[in-house]
C-alpha cells in the first residue's frame, strides 16, 4: 500500500542522474499499458530508490511516467518509468 506518511514530493520520483533506466525500451511501456488495462491490481512496485508500493493499480500511462493508485485508499503516485526497478515479477530489462 501507498504510504500515508510519504510526502506526495517524494512519491512523484526522479532519477535524472541515473543509468537505471537507460536502454529501457517501449516495450516495458507496453507491458505497463497492459498493466492499466486489466485494471488488476499489480503485488509488488520497487523503484530504483527502494522505494516499495504493494498491491497497486497503474492508473495512467504516459510517454514517460506512470500514476499508480492504491485502491483501499485511493492514494496516487506519479512515477518516472525510467524509475521503476520492476513491477509485479517484470523487469524492465
Amino acid at each position: 500500500m501507498l504510504s500515508t506518511t510519504i510526502p506526495t514530493e517524494e512519491l512523484a520520483t526522479t532519477t535524472e542522474n541515473s543509468t537505471l533506466g537507460a536502454g529501457r525500451g517501449s516495450s516495458f511501456r507496453e507491458r505497463l499499458v497492459n498493466a492499466q488495462e486489466s485494471g488488476q491490481p499489480i503485488p509488488d512496485v520497487t523503484l530504483t530508490n527502494g522505494l516499495k508500493f504493494t498491491n497497486v493499480v497503474v492508473t495512467e500511462v504516459s510517454s514517460d511516467s506512470v500514476l499508480f493508485t492504491d485502491p483501499e485508499t485511493e492514494h496516487t503516485a506519479i512515477v518516472r518509468i525510467e524509475a521503476i526497478s520492476s513491477f509485479g515479477t517484470l523487469s524492465p530489462a
